[in-house]
């Protein structure tokens, strides 16, 4: 495939530029503090002060409009990769994929497979990324990619395939249940397992709490989700994990492109009863425009159902099996794509690095 580099459309002041700049008015925002510590005139202290608020206005006006979104290779990538996920798409449509749980379930197939990466490699990590919003899934045809490069994908495909989604920051940690026996009634036996059938796919985490139960001599228990918790106070506030929001038909979907499965509010936790996530929103700020994460903030508030956990267990067995049964029609898919997974890992890679709050995970 060949860019068009003459088209207006990709014309404007180069992406890198763009970034030089930006770092400038950012650090030159901050003169005026530092001049305070140097014998300088009145006169020029009022200079400096004057072009530190104006260097400090430009870098906010830079971010407020999202300027770096019209620079050239930034359109370019924009281009291509929205012809990706143009393509993608077909894809969903010839295996009459509709529910977010299908279309999770192809995609954390296809990454992992290197059906979406130029090479056919994909590698988890984030040492080359590049995470500008407004191609954060775009990292992944590179191959080498995280969970916020590969949320951000899923994210983008649902909504060219007109299912409500967002990506979500989230702070992640390791599920710990815990049951104990209860003076107040909360559960009893039946109640309990009734629970974890109704919300666990994993048959050998409900026969562990199953032996458990039958150990306690009691029938009125508590049950509790607790979280492993994490000392960094920065990924406190913004996260250490990145999912996908969907919302369709009145139900709420929180998707794990990056591990395959999905997390179900539980006790009050969203968990897939391996690991538990707390929704961040300074996480989800960041990887979102304000309309579409106004939109999710209002979903996921109004606390919708989520898919049964049968269904949600047949969609995505269904679909693997599906995936690994039509494995030529993949590999005709890179094929036809080659070109453009180079083309867009090429312009990815050719600007600077801008890294992101959120680690890799």
């Amino acid at each position: 495939m060949d860019i068009i580099t003459t088209d207006n459309s990709f014309k404007g002041i180069s992406t890198n530029t763009y970034l030089d700049i930006e770092k400038f008015c950012f650090y030159s925002s901050f003169s005026h503090m530092l001049s305070t510590l140097m014998p300088i005139s009145d006169e020029l202290m009022t200079t400096v002060g004057i072009f530190s608020i104006a260097t400090g206005l430009a870098y906010l006006s830079m971010n407020l409009f999202h300027v770096i979104d019209y620079t050239r290779e930034i359109k370019q990538i924009k281009y291509l990769y929205q012809e990706f996920i143009t393509n993608y798409n077909k894809l969903n449509r010839i295996f009459n994929l509709n529910d977010p749980v299908e279309i999770n379930a192809m995609f954390s197939y296809l990454v992992s497979e290197g059906y979406l990466s130029t090479g056919k490699k994909f590698n988890f990590s984030d040492q080359h990324s590049r995470d500008m919003k407004a191609i954060m899934g775009a990292n992944v045809m590179t191959g080498s990619a995280v969970c916020r490069h590969i949320s951000a994908m899923l994210t983008d495909i649902l909504n060219d395939y007109n299912i409500e989604a967002a990506s979500v920051g989230v702070l992640s940690g390791k599920c710990h249940p815990y049951i104990r026996s209860s003076e107040e009634p909360k559960y009893t036996r039946e109640e309990l397992l009734n629970l974890l059938h109704a919300n666990v796919l994993d048959e050998k985490i409900i026969k562990a709490i199953a032996t458990v139960l039958e150990e306690l001599d009691v029938n009125s228990l508590d049950f509790e989700i607790k979280t492993e918790k994490e000392k960094n106070i920065f990924k406190k506030t913004f996260g250490n994990h990145a999912i996908t929001y969907a919302y369709m038909d009145g139900k709420s979907y929180y998707l794990d492109p990056t591990n395959d499965t999905i997390y179900r509010p539980v006790a009050g936790v969203l968990t897939d009863f391996e690991y538990n996530v707390a929704l961040k929103n300074g996480g989800s700020a960041k990887f979102n425009d304000r309309a579409r994460y106004v939109n999710m903030k209002k979903r996921i508030n109004q606390n919708h159902p989520t898919l049964d956990i049968e269904s949600q267990k047949k969609f995505r067995t269904e679909t693997l099996d599906t995936c690994k049964n039509n494995t030529d029609i993949f590999e005709n898919f890179y094929k036809e794509n080659e070109e453009l997974y180079k083309e867009t890992s090429n312009l990815v890679l050719s600007l600077k690095r801008n890294r992101s709050v959120l680690s890799k995970k």
